[in-house]
């Protein structure tokens, strides 16, 4: 585990949006002003893996705004691995959200924003030598030049299988799944009756592994 914390050995990577909440707090019923958190699921979900003592690495474009630096000093606060991480000048994106209506209003601000300038050409080649696991936000296949930079991720971690494996038999059995995974998911939800918002979301997600 030693070499794994240090960088010499395999990581779990997280790529994709990094961004901040603005959570909101609320006197008597309102909301008065906003507290800024550190947020976006890959992001998340590096932090949580670090903190459970897993070799994390998070990959996607964070800006050298006081947002980004912000972003920044959280993941290395956290010891989550910034090595394969690029910067821009855009703005980060944030996020604002209000619960004055009893269910969670998200206001994003993101137009062009850095973490979703992320190129094929960012990810370097240690990125797919050295990740045991790629993990990928789903607001990352959204927006901007991310959604190609996330798709050739996956295209040469399925290269690299191919290359461990020895063979097409094991990834392409993986890749048919997929969309089986999804149909179960989508049909539980349906059975259940749930409507699709935020909670029912992370559900499916969860449903379909």
């Amino acid at each position: 585990m030693a070499g794994e914390r240090d960088g010499s050995g395999t990581r779990i990577t997280c790529l994709g949006e990094a961004l901040i909440d603005f959570l909101p707090i609320e006197e008597d019923g309102r909301t008065v002003g906003f507290r800024m958190h550190a947020g976006g699921s890959p992001l998340n979900m590096a932090v949580a893996i670090a903190r459970l003592g897993g070799p994390a690495a998070f990959v996607g474009k964070l800006s050298t705004d006081l947002f980004g630096r912000h972003l920044r000093a959280g993941l290395e606060r956290e010891r989550v691995s910034l090595d394969w991480c690029a910067i821009s000048e855009a703005p980060s994106t944030l996020a604002f959200v209000d619960l004055a209506s009893g269910e969670p209003e998200f206001a994003f601000y993101g137009e062009g924003a850095a973490d979703t300038l992320l190129r094929p050409e960012d990810l370097p080649a240690a990125l797919f030598e050295r990740s045991a696991i790629l993990h990928v936000g789903s607001i990352s296949l959204l927006r901007g030049t991310t959604p190609a930079a996330a798709l050739a991720a996956f295209v040469l971690m399925f290269g690299v299988m191919i290359l461990q494996f020895e063979g097409l038999l094991v990834p392409s059995l993986l890749l048919l799944l997929t969309p089986l995974a999804f149909t179960g998911g989508a049909i539980a939800l349906d059975v259940s009756g749930a409507g699709l918002n935020a909670v029912s979301l992370v559900a499916f997600l969860t449903l379909i592994g």
